[in-house]
């Protein structure tokens, strides 16, 4: 690879991180899928997931966030095509891409009560061994309780004047 191709590759991969970043900051149902997904991994790891378990999840939790992240990219190609004027095809292919997300987000809730459905008696079996790792343990609650919060505030509170 020469350094140009490098170059090229980290301006490709900071863009990528760019638009993640600002589709996170600036899309609530994105910020529920994420809060979702911190429950679901710690969730796995109360379920004693092994190497497979885990693979199915990261994929399920990965098509989500591809769902949603396409759905938004197709929202704002939409907004910018419409120019504001009231538009059929706009409004129906925005309709598509959600109902995208809606079918991976179903998807991923019936891959999780696959998954998960089996080990509720390991997870409930652990609940006392986590106070082995108090401060580890309270910590990930607090992160995935913050998140969560932050979650549920994105999607409930109106949006303000000026906000996209």
């Amino acid at each position: 690879m020469t350094p140009t191709d490098r170059r090229n590759l980290l301006r490709s991969l900071a863009g990528a991180w760019r638009g993640l970043v600002a589709a996170y900051l600036k899309e609530p149902n994105l910020r529920f899928h994420v809060a979702a997904a911190w429950l679901a991994l710690g969730l796995g790891w109360l379920a004693d997931f092994d190497a497979l378990r885990w693979t199915c999840l990261v994929t399920l939790i990965g098509v989500v966030v591809f769902a949603e992240l396409v759905n938004t990219a197709m929202e704002r190609l939409g907004d910018v095509e419409a120019g504001g004027e009231p538009s059929f095809l706009v409004g129906e292919a925005k309709q598509v891409a959600a109902a995208a997300v809606l079918v991976a987000a179903l998807a991923a809730l019936t891959g999780g009560l696959i998954l998960f459905g089996p080990r509720r008696e390991v997870m409930l079996g652990r609940l006392p061994a986590i106070g082995q790792y108090p401060a580890a343990s309270v910590l990930y609650l607090a992160v995935l309780l913050a998140l969560v919060a932050m979650a549920v505030e994105a999607r409930c509170r109106p949006l303000r004047r000026g906000e996209p």
